[in-house]
């Protein structure tokens, strides 16, 4: 399906994806995407009893995996919460929590294009914005981002700053954030209870700051029981869980674009897009984990990666 390679440390190109169903694209509307990055290996020693609290991998494991990272064993979900800190042997001991859940997840809304702005300066808007925010279920409010707000802006974290303010003023529980030049919107709430819905968005805001109508909801939390393992249990260790964005719903197109952190190891990596619908459909792009890989490979302007870094 995709097979690329990126330096480390880079967040472009982005992961992209077009999904199709009987030779036509399928329609996304409706679709909630997540972007699952991981890598697989083996266990080097069974995990004998539910009470374990370490993994043993090969020390290849030892350049790649790092705290917070999720090991997947069987089904069953491992939090590394420490690394050795001296050079392994044939074998790397991992310190986790067994048993790790997955965490209930926020209501989440991308722009769906870059910040423009106007003039010679991206991050400053000529004219006041308009829409109206519904959070967590509660009414529909009115934001407005007034263009004076903005005047002297030169950085996306001072727009960030002034859409926060915009927001906030009028409706608390929410966090704007900056993912590649994009407006992101969140909310506090996790779970079910989390929703955000943006609507009446004017000319300004589609145009200058990229926001479009969207809905989006949380997703409740998914229980992971510790369990005993073999010996040759496949393991995936998860690098990282993030919402993806649909890029055209009409079209069947979907993208992650990496942030500061996500390429920052060498190796080679599997990639999924998992797709869930308001009514609870759910499927996962790739079917075979094989097809659509990354290879992240060192920087030549860059310094080497240290082993355990």
């Amino acid at each position: 399906m995709a097979t690329g390679t990126m330096l480390r440390h880079s967040t472009d190109p982005s992961a992209k994806i077009t999904v199709t169903q009987g030779g036509s694209n399928l329609s996304l509307t409706d679709y909630k995407i997540k972007t699952v990055f991981w890598f697989s290996t083996t266990l080097a020693l069974a995990v004998a009893a539910t009470t374990d609290t370490f993994i043993v991998l090969p020390a290849a494991s030892y350049s790649i995996v790092e705290t917070n990272d999720v090991a997947v064993v069987n089904h069953e979900r491992m939090l590394i919460t420490a690394t050795p800190t001296s050079e392994p042997g044939s074998t790397v001991h991992f310190t986790v929590t067994r048993g790790y859940d997955i965490t209930a997840t926020k209501g989440t809304v991308f722009a769906s294009t870059v910040v423009a702005g106007t003039g010679d300066n991206v991050f400053v808007i000529g004219s006041d914005a308009t829409f109206t925010l519904s959070v967590d279920g509660g009414a529909d409010k009115a934001i407005v981002l007034a263009a004076t707000r903005t005047s002297t802006n030169y950085l996306m974290s001072h727009l960030v700053t002034d859409m926060f303010a915009a927001i906030d003023s009028v409706v608390s529980g929410t966090l704007v954030a900056n993912v590649a030049n994009r407006l992101y919107l969140e909310t506090d709430t996790t779970g079910t209870s989390g929703s955000i819905v943006i609507s009446g968005v004017d000319a300004i805001t589609t145009a200058q700051l990229g926001w479009a109508n969207a809905t989006d909801y949380g997703e409740s939390a998914v229980s992971s029981n510790p369990a005993t393992h073999l010996v040759s249990s496949d393991v995936q260790i998860i690098k990282l869980e993030q919402p993806a964005r649909i890029v055209s719903a009409s079209g069947g197109q979907a993208e992650y674009e990496w942030r500061t952190g996500d390429t920052s190891r060498v190796g080679m990596f599997n990639m999924t897009f998992e797709f869930k619908s308001d009514q609870g459909r759910f499927f996962q792009i790739p079917t075979s984990f094989s097809d659509y890989t990354i290879e992240i490979i060192a920087d030549p302007n860059d310094r080497i990666i240290q082993e355990g870094e």
